[in-house]
């Protein structure tokens, strides 16, 4: 979230002999305003920059319920925040599934849980991925 700009103002207080007869400030340049701007897309990682993150269960037996997936966000959001995912995985028969979904991060904190009901379909197709859980805020 970018915030408006930030100005601060460097200003000559006073001066201090230098040898010179006669040393005075400037009446028209003793100040000089300077912006301070977010950069558009970040290049390092910094405080203003919130980042979200994914945490999760290896592994699941086939018809149960996952544990646990956790995401957290380094900063606690001011209003709550809703991070869409989607989850792929394939079956014996090669067939990719595809399910979306979403969990909200609550204002005021920095995690967020669920969990992903798996099928048991009675065959016995060796192990299948959960190849990723991806997030996007």
């Amino acid at each position: 979230m970018l915030k408006a700009a930030e100005d601060f103002t460097v200003s000559i207080a006073t001066v201090e002999n230098g040898g010179l007869e006669d040393v005075r400030i400037s009446t028209a340049d003793n100040a000089v305003t300077t912006s301070i701007t977010d950069e558009v897309v970040p290049t390092d990682p910094d405080a203003d920059t919130a980042i979200v993150s994914i945490a999760g269960p290896g592994t699941v037996v086939e018809g149960e319920t996952t544990t646990d997936y956790t995401v957290t966000i380094t900063e606690a959001p001011l209003s709550d925040l809703t991070v869409n995912f989607n989850y792929t995985t394939t079956d014996a028969d090669g067939n990719d599934y595809t399910a979306v979904s979403s969990v909200v991060i609550l204002a005021g904190e920095t995690t967020a849980t669920f969990n992903i009901d798996t099928i048991d379909d009675n065959f016995a197709e060796g192990d299948r991925r959960l190849y990723r859980v991806d997030c996007d805020g």
